[in-house]
């Protein structure tokens, strides 16, 4: 596919509502020398007409051959890869997820950064996180950019493989990609933040996987409900949430934790017994479901070591291999909590204190609810570590 324009934008989409606001959102790009791709994962795309948008549907959903450990429906991957590959790029390309909306000067202000500054290879910029809440602001690291965020000359495209998924890490290839391209051809950034993460619903694709990690909107939403105190609000979007995915297991589990918050254990069990079924569906290796498990087993005052254990040596593990995914230091510090090694716990606290939560905020935020929720499960004094970990809404 020959493309002529100076910047190829490349979208991956679902089908979701979400792509035409993200469409809209180039179509009203002040810079115009732009073409937009917009690639089918196993669907036709919605047609959004513009004549400066192409649009190519794969027949086989390839995103779902490419699951990832906290992304088992898969993800955009492959077909970025491909895009990468076989698109006869403008001088300049640049990705946008179909839930995410580009301000309108973002090409304007982005061409004008990498063309002040020919030596580089890739140019950053903030962006304004609509789900997470969390600061990303235009640097190559975890957690401060995002793959909507970015834009690379295209030479570098035949040198940087977009990197695969792998079920033994998580799906933060759109870093990797970035942080590689950063460290050989150079970077800079444009401070303000260009781009709108997140505002679509982001639903899960219904490809029959359970869902262990939160994956989308309303369920984030319920759970910040959940944070700010209104219990009331949160059950009935978590319900909604449910209604709409049935085989989401996070959600599932949140709201459990919600009712033992209430203090209603029957409705607490109803929504456990339900997660349990979920997770005798999956693979035992899965180390967010596993640490879920042996938090259950530890409210239900049954034995939970063994489980706990195995779940730690994995986080350890993906500890070692990705340091630069700060979620894995507080899992295993709320890991050793729940096994009430108190010296591991105060080691691993003293660590986590040294993250800044708007860096990992989901995660950060979770084991603040977590030392709320199960405060009654555990031997060791925990004030400390609740009195240090407060939700950041």
């Amino acid at each position: 596919m020959e493309i002529k324009n100076k910047v190829t934008i490349i979208t991956v989409t679902l089908n979701r509502d979400s792509l035409k606001d993200a469409c809209k959102s180039v179509d009203k790009q002040t810079y115009t020398n732009w073409h937009h791709i917009v690639l089918g994962d196993g669907i036709l795309p919605t047609e959004y007409k513009s004549p400066q948008r192409s649009t190519l549907g794969f027949s086989s959903p390839l995103g779902a051959t490419e699951p990832g450990a906290n992304m088992l429906n898969g993800t955009p991957n492959p077909l970025l890869r491909w895009a990468l590959k076989n698109i006869h790029l403008g001088e300049y390309f640049c990705f946008l997820d179909d839930d995410n909306q580009y301000c309108p000067d973002f090409l304007d202000k982005m061409v004008a950064k990498i063309e002040e500054n020919p030596d580089v290879g890739i140019v950053l910029c903030g962006a304004e996180d609509y789900r997470y809440g969390q600061n990303i602001d235009g640097y190559p690291e975890i957690a401060r950019c995002d793959n909507s965020a970015f834009l690379a000359r295209s030479s570098m495209a035949s040198q940087i493989e977009f990197p695969y998924a792998s079920l033994d890490k998580n799906v933060i290839q759109d870093y990797e990609y970035i942080k590689q391209c950063a460290d050989k051809y150079g970077w800079t950034r444009v401070p303000e933040k260009l781009l709108r993460f997140g505002t679509g619903m982001n639903p899960p694709p219904d490809r029959g996987e359970v869902l262990f990690l939160e994956s989308w909107k309303k369920a984030q939403q319920a759970q910040t409900l959940a944070y700010e105190g209104k219990y009331e609000e949160a059950e009935r979007l978590f319900l909604e949430s449910l209604n709409q995915y049935q085989r989401d297991a996070w959600t599932l589990k949140k709201l459990a934790e919600l009712y033992i918050l209430l203090g209603d254990n029957y409705k607490a069990n109803l929504a456990f017994d339900k997660w349990l079924d979920l997770y005798q569906e999956i693979d035992s290796n899965h180390v967010a479901a596993q640490l879920a498990y042996g938090q259950l087993l530890c409210y239900r005052k049954q034995d939970s070591k063994a489980v706990l254990l195995k779940s730690l040596s994995q986080r350890l593990e993906l500890e070692k291999d990705e340091p630069e995914a700060l979620e894995h230091s507080l899992y295993v510090f709320i890991t050793y909590v729940f096994l009430n090694d108190k010296d591991n716990s105060d080691l691993y606290f003293e660590k986590c204190s040294q993250i800044i939560p708007e860096h990992i905020l989901w995660a950060y935020n979770d084991i603040s609810w977590t030392l709320s929720v199960y405060e009654g499960c555990f031997d060791l004094d925990v004030s400390s570590y609740t009195k240090h970990f407060k939700v950041k809404v």
